[in-house]
């Protein structure tokens, strides 16, 4: 599944053209980051993206903490990005690499079956989350 890396590197730069993506077990990372997301559980280490520049800051305001705008900042150019993707060439991609995402799925327990309905319930999370 390692030689995937380069592959979908590629791809993906074409897509959104920067370097979001960690170098090594894309696929693995990501099935193991969606995996837990789809269960509500989100779980940094597994990211298959790079830890975003700078601190998390928060500020404290007549006794309440806040996020402290730079720390939203820090997400920008991952927002450009979700923003920059063609969904066709993605969809395309993810078509091409199901049977990685399987295998990759498999190997952290799941029986014999599909990736694509753990995905999907990642995906359905996302959109239900309320602004």
């Amino acid at each position: 599944m390692h030689e995937s890396d380069p592959y979908f590197l590629n791809q993906i730069k074409q897509s959104i053209g920067n370097d979001l993506f960690v170098s090594l077990d894309i696929i693995r990372k990501m099935v193991v980051f969606i995996d837990n997301f789809s269960r509500g559980e989100l779980l940094r280490k597994f990211s298959p993206l790079v830890k975003p520049i700078g601190k998390f800051e928060v500020y404290e305001h007549q006794g309440a903490l806040y996020i402290n705008s730079k720390s939203y900042q820090r997400y920008n150019s991952y927002a450009h990005s979700v923003d920059a993707i063609d969904v066709e060439k993605f969809i395309d991609l993810y078509i091409q690499l199901t049977p990685l995402f399987d295998k990759a799925y498999q190997e952290i327990g799941y029986p014999a079956g599909s990736f694509t309905q753990t995905f999907d319930k990642a995906i359905e999370l996302i959109i239900n989350t309320p602004i």
